[in-house]
């Protein structure tokens, strides 16, 4: 029997309070529009005691063009205090 899939960092972290820090810094980055499909179109697992997530997004320019993308995340920290290591659309 192989042993479950961790759920929380090391430091304290869960998958929810990853996605959320994801997901403020894709609307942080992407201020005329951002939509993180988290949910329905994602993946996340603990890789060396960080959260990796990807997932589609819908980004927005300042001309009102969007364009569909994959978003690469990388969360380090505690549910207290997330901090995205690497963020990466393509």
């Amino acid at each position: 029997m192989q042993p479950a899939e961790p759920t929380i960092t090391s430091g304290g972290l869960d998958a929810g309070w990853a996605v959320t820090a994801c997901d403020q810094y894709g609307k942080d980055t992407y201020v005329y529009g951002w939509d993180g499909d988290w949910l329905i179109d994602g993946t996340s697992q603990i890789v060396d005691d960080k959260w990796f997530l990807k997932a589609g997004a819908d980004i927005t320019n300042a001309f009102g063009a969007e364009r569909r993308a994959t978003v690469e995340c990388t969360v380090v920290g505690s549910n207290g205090a997330p901090l995205v290591e690497s963020f990466l659309d393509y």
